[in-house]
C-alpha cells in the first residue's frame, strides 16, 4: 500500500535536497553569505557552520508535508493548479519561518525575507508537480 509513496519519498526526498543546495550554494550564494550568513555570523559572534542533520530533517518534512496536504488536493488536475497549490504550501512554510524571524530577531533583512519566500514558493511549485506526475507515473 505504502510502495508508491516510499518510491516517491525516494525521488523527492534527493530532488529536495539538490534544488535547495543548487539555490543556496550556487545560484544565490553571495546574497545568501550577504543577507543570512554574515548577519548570522554577527548574532553569533563567531563564524557561521551549517548543522547538516537538522537541515535533513528539514527537507524531509517539506516533502512529507507536500505529500500528506498538498498531492490529495492536486491528484488529476491541471499542471497549474498543482503548481499553485505547491507554491501556496511554500509561502505557508516558508513565510511562516521567515516572518517569525523578522519578528523575534531584530534587524532581520527583510530582503531576505522576500527572496527567501520566493524561492520556498517556487521550490515547493516545483516538487508538487514533479510529485504529481511520479503520483501518475508510479
Amino acid at each position: 500500500m505504502f510502495a508508491k509513496e516510499i518510491k516517491m519519498l525516494l525521488v523527492s526526498y534527493p530532488l529536495t535536497i539538490m534544488l535547495d543546495l543548487l539555490w543556496v550554494k550556487v545560484i544565490m550564494r553571495d546574497f545568501y553569505r550577504e543577507n543570512f550568513i554574515n548577519y548570522i555570523e554577527k548574532l553569533q559572534m563567531q563564524p557561521f557552520s551549517a548543522k547538516y542533520a537538522p537541515g535533513f530533517i528539514a527537507w524531509m518534512l517539506l516533502v512529507l508535508g507536500i505529500m500528506i496536504f498538498v498531492l490529495p488536493l492536486v491528484r488529476n488536475k491541471a499542471l497549474s493548479l498543482v503548481f499553485m497549490h505547491g507554491a501556496f504550501f511554500g509561502l505557508m512554510v516558508y513565510g511562516l519561518y521567515d516572518f517569525t524571524n523578522a519578528a523575534t530577531i531584530v534587524g532581520w533583512p527583510m530582503q531576505f525575507v522576500m527572496v527567501d519566500i520566493s524561492w520556498g514558493m517556487l521550490l515547493c511549485g516545483i516538487l508538487t508537480c514533479v510529485m504529481q506526475y511520479l503520483d501518475t507515473v508510479l
